[in-house]
């Protein structure tokens, strides 16, 4: 006979379930009851505090359990059928995602190629929970109802951080070789549920081998579709918060993998380049993204493996480079590259370069098959003071006229930021403004709209 749980919302003084045999264990006690026992364990009280973080939903509108990054759904029939060790696993297993802030951490892994970014970290969770816990005194591999286990598990990935995981799996799906079974059952071609021909079209046996392995589903670009980039950003900063609580009573109960993990999400400093693609991500209307299907040949030159991309163009972009007197010329030497390689991502229809002081100086209009030439063909003007609505009027003149073939997508501002307040009239563009400044500009810079970065090199 099935034993009986209830989990009652009382909670001790530090917030732990407090549970009673007295009703039937349901799928939303079975959750809360998972969570008791973790909270329960010194090694994994850490991620208890991430239970809390977004919503946890039962549902059986999935066939098994899904995060976006922030929230968890697990779909209660498949939850009740499990053993209780193989519950926690699970329910750890998207915990992870969001205590390793993986959309966050790994964004441009899945801008690359969203299938083997979500392997990578399945892998990796996998390999960290095993790791913890070979005996299975607390938690146990999931398994099929014959007890083959059903999980992303490849021994060779021991000791592999998330980015050195992907980068075998994308070696290994241009070698389109077979992975060898091992004892997790990773490679038996059985998959939990059948993944779908159109989203592993193109890949290598191997790759969707592994993909049938995957027991859970991942949702983390809804996270950022669904959002604008101010909620992804407070999203992000409420996960942080939460992992510097947790960190602080009880980082130092973790250990092995779990405890690198943590560090390394603690001490990555978000480059400033990575927002700014977030940016353009964020603001881009009409593009598709190929996967490592096709190599993109220009940086594969460099042993850099990008993607080519498919599908259709982006719209017109503006970068307005400020070339004031107090600019520093090395900075805009960094920032005109990265633009010129995510231009190769995102491909937009033309990029407006626009160089400014207390004026317009120079403009420079390039369309996508000039992207490798921009750095050979443009040439800064400027050396004056500093103004940008000069930028604003132009941008107002151009799209009064219909200078611009499409409606504007995204504009970058680069400046140092020691400017008088910008006109409130940028907000009447209705466009996407990136203020990109300088890290020894101007530190209280105002702006009327938009998101402002500050480029540290």
């Amino acid at each position: 006979m099935r034993p009986t749980y209830s989990t009652n919302s009382k909670t001790t003084s530090k917030g732990k379930y407090m549970l009673s045999v007295t009703k039937t264990l349901t799928p939303h006690r079975l959750v809360e009851k998972i969570w008791y026992t973790v909270g329960s364990n010194k090694e994994l009280d850490f991620f208890g505090a991430f239970s809390q973080i977004g919503d946890t939903t039962i549902s059986d509108g999935i066939p098994t359990a899904c995060t976006d990054g922030l929230n968890t759904i697990f779909n209660g029939e498949f939850m009740m059928s499990l053993p209780f060790k193989q519950c926690i696993f699970v329910a750890l297993h998207e915990i992870f995602h969001i205590a390793y802030k993986h959309p966050f951490m790994y964004r441009d892994l899945f801008e690359i190629d969203p299938t083997l970014a979500n392997l990578a970290c399945d892998y990796w969770n996998n390999q960290q929970l095993i790791e913890f816990d070979p005996q299975c005194t607390i938690l146990e591999v999931p398994c099929r109802p014959d007890g083959t286990p059903f999980v992303c598990y490849d021994e060779k990935f021991t000791g592999f951080s998330i980015r050195q995981i992907f980068k075998y799996l994308q070696e290994e799906n241009v070698r389109n070789e077979q992975p060898k079974p091992n004892a997790a059952g990773e490679g038996t071609g059985e998959a939990n549920t059948e993944p779908s021909d159109d989203k592993l079209e193109g890949y290598s046996q191997a790759i969707i081998d592994r993909v049938g392995e995957q027991f859970d589903e991942h949702e983390f670009e809804k996270l950022f579709a669904d959002a604008t980039l101010e909620e992804v950003q407070a999203a992000e900063e409420m996960i942080d918060a939460a992992i510097q609580v947790a960190s602080r009573i009880h980082g130092k109960d973790l250990t092995g993998g779990m405890k690198r993990g943590l560090v390394e999400v603690i001490n990555t400093e978000v480059d400033w380049r990575t927002h700014l693609q977030e940016f353009m991500v964020e603001s881009k209307k009409d593009v598709e993204y190929s996967s490592y299907r096709r190599f993109n040949r220009r940086m594969q030159a460099q042993e850099i493996y990008m993607p080519s991309a498919t599908g259709n163009a982006a719209g017109e972009w503006v970068l307005a480079i400020d070339t004031s007197c107090s600019r520093d010329d090395r900075i805009l030497s960094l920032t005109c590259h990265k633009f010129v390689d995510m231009c190769h991502t995102i491909r937009p229809s033309k990029v407006h370069v626009i160089y400014w002081d207390a004026e317009i100086c120079s403009v420079e209009t390039y369309g996508e098959d000039e992207y490798d030439t921009i750095l050979d063909l443009t040439n800064p003007v400027g050396g004056g003071g500093t103004d940008p609505d000069c930028v604003l009027r132009h941008i107002e003149e151009n799209i009064a006229d219909n200078t611009y073939d499409n409606n504007i997508d995204g504009i970058i501002m680069f400046s140092d930021g020691y400017f008088y307040h910008p006109s409130k009239d940028w907000k009447a563009l209705n466009i996407p403004v990136l203020w990109a400044i300088d890290d020894n500009g101007s530190q209280s810079v105002e702006v009327p709209c938009g998101t402002i970065i500050y480029i540290k090199d």
